[in-house]
């Protein structure tokens, strides 16, 4: 199975050399400035067996989410359920901020009242990787990809958040903290890192409809 492209990202800070298969089953090789184009070649050489594997389960998860998507023409996925686009503006991401951004506000004060711990402010940014972050002056922000998970993992993602207003890193502790409020979080984090892409996905197919309906 061929790649779409191999990229080679050379790095003055790096001193190591490692391969990755993105979603659109780009190769990209990063590698400090010392390694030679040989070398490089024969990293990628020596990895073929590895990179066919990983082409093949891109490929098969791409498929499966084209599948999702075509099994739900004019739906939109919010919080985990699929409902018509029908009153929607694809246009902006206003409509999808506003209603996040209010669930949120609402959950967020529950948890924070159950853990006693308080967020000095809430934004929602368009953060493709990280679904959530607390700045050291405690200020949480979330990905509007949220929009999309299901009120557990975006239950998941609050504690996990909230948590680190009082450990600013993920020890023991913080595990215990967010364990004590979210049992199975665990099976939520799994879920959530298998989903991210469908979410992306998402995002993605909603920005191409506002694009064909202008």
């Amino acid at each position: 199975m061929q790649p779409n492209s191999i990229k080679i990202n050379k790095s003055r800070k790096s001193r190591s050399i490692r391969i990755r298969v993105d979603e659109e089953l780009n190769v990209l090789i990063y590698a400090g400035k010392g390694f030679s184009d040989s070398y490089i070649q024969a990293f990628i050489n020596k990895n073929e067996q590895w990179i066919q594997k990983q082409l093949k389960k891109q490929s098969k998860s791409k498929a499966e989410i084209q599948n999702i998507l075509d099994a739900h023409p004019n739906q939109i996925l919010q919080f985990g359920k699929w409902k018509s686009l029908e009153g929607i503006d694809l246009k902006t991401n206003t409509f999808l901020k506003k209603i996040l951004l209010e669930t949120l506000q609402l959950r967020i004060s529950y948890f924070s009242e159950l853990m006693e711990l308080y967020p000095k402010k809430i934004s929602i940014r368009l953060n493709r990787s990280v679904l959530g972050s607390c700045s050291y002056d405690n200020k949480l922000s979330f990905s509007l990809l949220l929009y999309f998970a299901s009120f557990d993992l975006l239950d998941y993602v609050i504690i996990h958040e909230l948590a680190h207003i009082k450990h600013k890193n993920h020890s023991t502790r913080f595990w215990n903290l967010v364990s004590k409020f979210c049992p199975d979080y665990k099976d939520k984090r799994t879920i959530l890192h298998q989903e991210t892409r469908l979410y992306r996905a998402l995002y993605d197919h909603l920005l191409k409809q506002a694009k064909s309906s202008i």
